[in-house]
């Protein structure tokens, strides 16, 4: 196998041929792989050391969807825009709907009338104050503000 600061790299196969690292482990959505001191992220390090180098500015994307996959029979080059293309064609885009927006958003932190209050009750109030007022940050008292979040509001 390989090795990444003395640890080797190993993974288990799914039914669906994805190589799962069992390894090592993210705390973000992709495995990070240090090569010389720097990080890179390991499914590229994977297609690099079978399929050979990938040029700056493109992206190894995955067929399979499956970001914790390292095989690099499921991986493809290409630009953002071919990225993003695939991810459309596959139906894995956020609809646009408008229940995907504030409250039909499962994140959401506000209620529609709250986002109005903050919109149209509180002009001489400072952000800092609004945002104590409702629990939020106030990067997302500005936000609101400023159209940037809530926009359909």
């Amino acid at each position: 196998m390989i090795k990444s600061r003395n640890k080797k790299i190993t993974w288990s196969i799914n039914d669906n041929g994805c190589w799962i690292c069992t390894s090592h482990s993210s705390k973000g959505r992709y495995l990070t792989y240090y090569v010389n001191g720097k990080s890179m992220m390991m499914h590229r390090y994977m297609y690099e050391k079978y399929k050979g180098k990938i040029p700056d500015g493109i992206l190894a994307c995955h067929t399979c969807d499956n970001t914790s996959c390292i095989n690099p029979d499921h991986l493809f080059l290409g630009t953002q825009a071919d990225n993003m293309a695939d991810m459309v064609k596959k139906g894995r885009q956020s609809t646009g709907r408008i229940n995907n927006r504030g409250q039909g958003n499962g994140s959401h932190k506000l209620t529609e009338k709250q986002v109005c209050s903050i919109k149209y009750d509180y002009p001489c109030s400072t952000r800092t104050e609004i945002a104590k007022i409702f629990n939020i940050s106030i990067s997302m008292v500005s936000h609101i503000m400023l159209n940037k979040n809530w926009k359909h509001i």
